[in-house]
């Protein structure tokens, strides 16, 4: 089977984690032959390029979204015309809108679902829904997602797939972060909340937990470590948290994959506040550590969690800070966790290469026999 694997659409952090541990596993299935379309930031992650005949890369001075219009417009249908591929495996959320090549459409951004204001995201919504009504089939992360995405764009279910992937594969040993390391004899109970810079991230709400945990008495209990690169986006953001938090915050800037992982190893709990993920994948890697994790009660949170997490009213500061001192005092058997713990983690597949195959069944059951 002849495949157009189009990964100009992966930037970030999470998704480049996916692609960098997918795309090998794909490359060793002997039935399938690659040619890619992909970021630099794919390339440069990799080291799979003479597996894969490159036959496109990002344009050099393009925003994304013109650069993605282009894509999903014209470059991808000529493209699997010119290698005459059997099917297009996009792992960006937006593909093809045009064409008629089988394609299969990784989804994994669920703020494509939601109904954000300003022009450039009702572009970006019309552009998702038309890629998602000209797919063949779709891949998702969870049943979630899949009755999410069923309902807000009419999908038939039947062409949803749901493939619930490990965490990216670390390419090496991570650091702990030295504030971690030098607090490693600290009696303070330590959280640590691995996310960045966004609104639906809720870091707002950490003031309000802080003030929450003085006014019981317990914020010199537990300390927090978030993970926010100091740039002009987060400067404000990080102004305040940090004024208003004291030393019950401690920023440990951006960290790579490999020492989010070290960190996640090194404190005792994961906080997570997101309210809007499709997935969140740090829940999976606390549960794969053997951390207590703190998370708001969103249907993907529950979904993954089940009964190993402590859950909190979504947005709800006090809550969260509720949840927090029931941490700190202890509530929940040990061995209830552990197998709780293992009844989450059989959700999900356990290797990338049963990724990889299930990606390719899709890709199989897309082309017309």
């Amino acid at each position: 089977m002849r495949v157009l694997i189009d990964a100009v659409n992966v930037t970030a952090a999470g998704p480049l984690g996916v692609a960098s541990s997918l795309i090998p596993e794909l490359l060793m299935r002997r039935a399938l032959r690659c040619h890619g379309l992909v970021a630099e930031g794919v390339l440069s992650a990799l080291d799979w390029r003479e597996r894969i005949r490159v036959v496109g890369a990002r344009r050099a001075g393009w925003s994304n979204r013109a650069q993605r219009l282009l894509d999903v417009g014209w470059r991808l249908a000529a493209t699997a015309r010119q290698f005459d591929v059997d099917a297009i495996l996009t792992l960006g959320d937006i593909g093809a809108i045009r064409g008629t090549t089988p394609s299969v459409l990784f989804v994994h951004n669920a703020l494509l679902l939601r109904d954000e204001e300003g022009v450039s995201a009702r572009v970006q919504r019309e552009v998702f829904a038309r890629a998602v009504a000209r797919a063949t089939s779709v891949i998702v992360q969870t049943p979630i997602m899949r009755a999410a995405l069923s309902r807000e764009h009419d999908v038939d279910a039947a062409r949803i797939h749901v493939v619930s992937h490990p965490s990216p594969a670390a390419t090496s040993l991570g650091r702990i972060p030295p504030a971690l390391d030098d607090a490693s004899g600290s009696d303070r109970f330590r959280l640590l909340y691995l996310a960045a810079y966004y609104p639906h991230k809720r870091h707002d709400l950490l003031p309000g937990i802080a003030r929450a945990l003085r006014d019981v008495g317990r914020s010199k209990d537990v300390v927090i470590y978030i993970t926010l690169p100091e740039c002009p986006q987060t400067a404000a953001l990080l102004s305040t948290v940090m004024a208003e938090t004291g030393d019950l915050v401690v920023n440990l800037g951006r960290l790579s994959q490999e020492d989010a992982g070290a960190a996640l190893s090194a404190v005792d709990g994961l906080l997570h506040l997101s309210d809007a993920e499709s997935y969140g994948m740090t829940l999976y890697e606390a549960l794969k550590a053997g951390r207590r994790i703190i998370a708001p009660d969103v249907p993907y949170a529950t979904w993954a969690c089940g009964g190993a997490a402590t859950f909190f009213s979504a947005g709800n500061a006090e809550a969260a800070a509720t949840a927090i001192v029931e941490l700190l005092d202890g509530r929940g058997d040990a061995s209830r966790l552990t197998r709780e713990r293992e009844t989450a983690l059989r959700k999900f597949l356990p290797t990338w290469a049963d990724v990889a195959k299930a990606f390719e069944d899709t890709m199989r059951s897309a082309i017309p026999r």
